[in-house]
């Protein structure tokens, strides 16, 4: 049906003329400016007493419970039988050989996805999860992909049956037996297919209006208004509603529904424990010893007149050092800052629209974190250890979530702050994996050229506009960020 029919033309037009008066008159709009980056000058000393926050010197503590709960965790990492299809299992897509991603553009596990797939490489310093932030934990995130439907299409029921039939043993030595209360279904021959269902959200029609308002793509602006207006609503409201549909009903929800209560806590707190043991194995997974952490340790060994050149060694020389200075002097660290060379925060950084799907990053992930019932308010108490645990409990993410505001304009079409470290081994690049190559990144940002596809590009965010040399340069330091990975729990577990 034509946009220009009817009654339906006129609201429309209508429509259309408020998005462009919200885009006129809209509060704190965060414009970017085209301005020429001006870079700032470190003296070599200044750059020197800023190294020591770079280097990753704290690494995860494991006790023996947890080393225990972590070899566990490795097999289930592997374990196929986890999935739908009884062909995806973690490492499908968090390949170690890949310093724990794929390698392609998109993740794909019983399907295709759309975004691709972060390394879990260091992620023991992490405070979000998932490019939208939408989990606050390790053990949080690992629930995420096991029950995605485009992932491994499992459910807890099933989940539980597989550690019943395979791991009880392993299982039961560190949590205890099996709860009473679920052995008949834990026992069944047949699939026990049992899944709580998700909560419902819709974004903040404010949200709503902006993000419509901003989409750079115009047909697909088009599309969300014709959209609305088939289904007899305002744009922005069928985008609150629709941008992140209500769950359905499925044989599995209804399953857990017509458990008892406390069957649905018990079925809860095994599948809690379960992503727990593979959170203990991958909070171990750290690469902590690049050449640009031993040229730190080189230098700052050295007395504090020694210039950078004397601790220059393998992996890292002249180049490598002038890529740092352009790093830090061009403003890359005000958001790959600290150990891990990520803030832990979320950015628009004006990327194109890329594809046919809107994606509004932070902004929903949000939501989707505040309606998790095992986001940090709610997974204590059905972890219930038995057991002391090293594991931060309560880290700055968990501390944050009473806090978090759902209504700001600027994580519209904002994304996670990715790790610097090992991100030679790691392409393709970006939450869309748009970008195959580190020179393409740095391309991008020495341009920022582009609309964005929602929102509006931080103000803070300028053109490098390097020359050639100095993104080579650049792109050198990049690569000495490269160390090897290793598995802290299995290593702990050998002493």
């Amino acid at each position: 049906m034509s946009l220009l029919s009817g009654r339906r033309a006129s609201s429309s037009f209508l429509v259309l003329a408020l998005i462009g008066l919200f885009w006129f008159i809209g509060p704190n709009l965060p414009f970017g400016s085209d301005e020429r980056h001006i870079p700032l000058a470190f003296s070599e000393e200044e750059l020197r007493s800023l190294l020591g926050n770079l280097r990753l010197k704290d690494e995860p503590a494991f006790s023996a419970s947890e080393r225990r709960a972590a070899n566990l965790g490795r097999q289930l990492f592997s374990d196929a039988r986890f999935s739908d299809s009884g062909e995806i299992a973690c490492a499908s897509c968090h390949q170690p050989g890949r310093d724990f991603t794929d390698g392609r553009p998109l993740a794909i596990g019983i399907a295709p996805t759309r975004r691709h797939t972060p390394s879990l490489v260091n992620s023991f310093a992490a405070h979000w999860f998932f490019w939208d932030g939408r989990a606050d934990s390790l053990t949080a995130q690992v629930q995420g992909p096991l029950e995605a439907v485009l992932e491994h299409g499992f459910d807890r029921g099933r989940s539980a049956q597989t550690l019943f039939r395979y791991y009880r043993s392993a299982y039961e030595d560190l949590f205890g037996p099996f709860p009473s209360s679920l052995l008949e279904q834990l026992k069944q021959s047949e699939a026990f297919r049992a899944q709580p269902l998700a909560k419902a959200f819709e974004l903040p029609l404010s949200i709503a209006h902006y993000a419509l308002a901003t989409i750079g793509d115009g047909s697909l602006q088009v599309n969300w208004i014709q959209a609305g207006a088939d289904a007899r609503q305002a744009p922005q409201r069928h985008l609150a509603r629709a941008y992140w549909p209500n769950p359905a009903e499925t044989p599995a929800t209804r399953a857990f529904a017509a458990l008892s209560e406390q069957q649905q806590k018990d079925l809860n707190g095994i599948f809690a424990r379960y992503s727990w043991a593979l959170a203990q194995y991958e909070r171990g997974l750290i690469a902590r010893r690049s050449p640009f952490d031993r040229f730190i340790e080189r230098w700052q060994e050295l007395p504090a007149s020694t210039p950078a050149e004397k601790a220059f060694g393998e992996g890292f020389r002249s180049q490598h050092w002038r890529g740092f200075r352009t790093f830090m002097e061009s403003g890359c660290a005000s958001c790959h800052s600290g150990p891990t060379f990520s803030d832990q925060e979320f950015h628009n950084i004006g990327l194109p629209q890329h594809g046919s799907q809107l994606d509004l990053g932070r902004v929903a992930g949000i939501q989707a974190l505040k309606a998790d019932l095992m986001n940090c308010e709610g997974l204590p108490a059905l972890l219930s250890l038995p057991f002391p645990s090293n594991e931060q409990r309560i880290s700055d993410s968990c501390s944050e979530l009473p806090y978090i505001r759902t209504d700001l304009q600027e994580m519209v079409g904002a994304f996670k702050t990715p790790t610097l470290r090992n991100v030679a081994n790691t392409p393709p690049y970006m939450h869309d994996g748009r970008f195959a190559e580190l020179s393409d990144v740095l391309a991008y940002y020495n341009r920022l050229d582009e609309e964005p596809a929602v929102g509006h590009r931080e103000e803070s965010l300028k053109p490098l506009r390097l020359e050639a040399e100095q993104l080579e340069d650049l792109e050198a330091f990049l690569r000495s960020l490269s160390a090897p990975v290793e598995d802290l729990s299995a290593l702990n577990d050998k002493k």
